[in-house]
């Protein structure tokens, strides 16, 4: 295939995965259960200059936007309301029939913590430009709002091209596997990328950290201008989400170990790459890390955020007491974990959008191709092993992260998760690890299937990734009904 047809092809995933984000980030009611208000409230408060110093409520400009055109319909099943359906949305209402309501809702939403306020800058610095940009040309109402998810369409789209451009560099030669790791991304299913989270940012930072480091370690020399680019990449994805410095991690130590081999025998000349990626990836982080202590008084801001979730540190002894040392808590972990990394998390009438069969297949396939490409790595077939395997440890150390918090806390009085369900098994929290999920799922299936020709793995592979999004869209397609999504304003 010529490389103007696979550019096509990749413009039209892009392009594919572009609209699927716009259309359903307009389709879903503002102000999802999970924490899109806060991440909302940052927004605002970075778009004004304002970088929060404590756990701070809700601010009065956020209760503005949120009390007239948050949507029940996230938490509440219409069965158990009057008439068996929801009120019209207030911002719908004449003030004289809303007025009481919303006098009662925001009472309620101004006693609401912002428990976010202690997250990394990066995603809400340009979240704040992109609603003043809103703002400037004229955006207001509702479509203010939706403006702030819009901007997931764009990430969702250039992360595309990264997913391809990261796949071109592990294996130029392989068709199937550069078109396959973008089609992986372009049809994967999580439904963060339709609200307003930092979440969406960090795919987009965990990807440039995988393409920087897949550049290093096919590259004859690291030059100073790609260990500065790694750099710079490495604190992006740890100022837009703390929950990506086990990726971080792993990319800047292998990072490091490979310049370090790369100038063994001319080590003057490596101390300006070495130091241009320590710098750039160490510098911001400490800033940001300073700051912190400074104003939340540890060196992340999770103690106070802990607290407010009512979670406790347990002690070290208690730790092995947990039930994920067991083959049944083990899967126990892995069955909620993939489904939720897969598809997301998003409630509707007060249960997750989910179908149990695409749950199971989930959790199946996913174990299947990490265990297929865990073994195709022990031989050397035609990719670069070591970026694989760098793909391999980082997602499964930032998997272990999730693991070592649902070990180490007393979850209390919270809701997920629980004493009930020890478990912290949100994927999106790890999305920054999509591409590198990616390129393993694409390894994993292309082993397990190599004895069959090119065309029934090709066909084998889009049927695999294609399956999980129309069965999502399709279970999706129900909030486009909702009198309080932008398509009824």
């Amino acid at each position: 295939m010529g490389r103007r047809y696979e550019s096509l092809i990749i413009a039209l995933l892009s392009a594919f995965a572009g609209l699927r984000v716009l259309v359903y980030s307009a389709a879903f009611p503002v102000f999802s259960q999970i924490d899109e208000d806060m991440h909302f409230d940052l927004a605002l408060r970075y778009a004004r200059g304002q970088v929060p110093h404590s756990f701070e409520r809700l601010s009065s400009e956020t209760l503005i936007w949120v009390v007239p055109y948050a949507s029940p319909e996230f938490l509440q099943d219409p069965q158990q309301l009057p008439d068996h359906k929801f009120p019209p949305p207030l911002w719908k209402q004449s003030a004289e029939e809303a007025d009481a309501v919303a006098e009662v809702t925001r009472l309620e939403w101004s006693k609401e913590i912002n428990w976010e306020c202690s997250q990394p800058p990066l995603y809400y610095s340009v979240a704040g430009l992109w609603w003043k940009l809103g703002q400037l040309i004229g955006i207001n109402g509702i479509s203010a709002i939706y403006w702030l998810r819009f901007l997931n369409a764009a990430l969702i789209s250039a992360l595309i091209w990264i997913a391809y451009a990261a796949a071109r560099s592990i294996s130029s030669d392989n068709l199937i596997f550069r078109v396959g790791v973008p089609l992986t991304v372009a049809c994967f299913p999580q439904d963060v990328f339709f609200v307003i989270n930092n979440d969406t940012l960090s795919a987009v930072c965990g990807g440039l950290i995988f393409l920087c480091a897949a550049r290093v370690l096919t590259a004859t020399l690291t030059t100073v201008s790609l260990a500065t680019i790694t750099g710079l990449s490495l604190a992006a994805g740890y100022l837009t989400k703390i929950t990506n410095a086990p990726l971080t991690v792993i990319v800047f130590g292998t990072v490091l170990a490979k310049i370090i081999w790369d100038y063994r025998t001319r080590w003057r000349r490596g101390v300006a790459a070495i130091g241009a990626l320590c710098l750039t990836a160490i510098t911001p982080i400490a800033f940001w890390t300073a700051w912190i202590r400074t104003n939340f008084d540890d060196l992340t801001g999770g103690t106070g955020k802990a607290d407010l979730l009512g979670w406790t540190m347990k002690p070290f002894s208690a730790w092995w007491n947990h039930p994920i040392f067991s083959l049944r808590g083990l899967w126990l972990f892995w069955s909620d974990f993939a489904p939720r990394f897969w598809r997301g998390e998003i409630m509707w009438h007060g249960a997750q959008i989910s179908w149990p069969p695409a749950d199971i297949y989930y959790s199946v396939a996913s174990l299947i191709a990490l265990a297929a490409a865990t073994i195709g790595l022990l031989k050397n077939n035609g990719v670069n092993r070591l970026v694989v395997t760098l793909a391999l440890f980082s997602f499964l150390a930032s998997v272990a992260f999730l693991i070592l918090v649902s070990i180490a806390f007393d979850f209390g009085r919270c809701i997920y998760p629980s004493r009930a369900f020890p478990y912290l098994t949100a994927g999106r929290l790890i999305i920054g690890e999509l591409i590198p999920f990616a390129t393993l799922f694409i390894y994993g299936v292309s082993r397990l299937l190599h004895p069959l020709t090119d065309k029934l793995i090709a066909t084998a592979i889009i049927l695999t990734v294609s399956l999980p999004v129309t069965s999502q869209m399709l279970l999706d397609s129900q909030v486009f009904t909702s009198e309080h999504n932008w398509f009824h304003r």
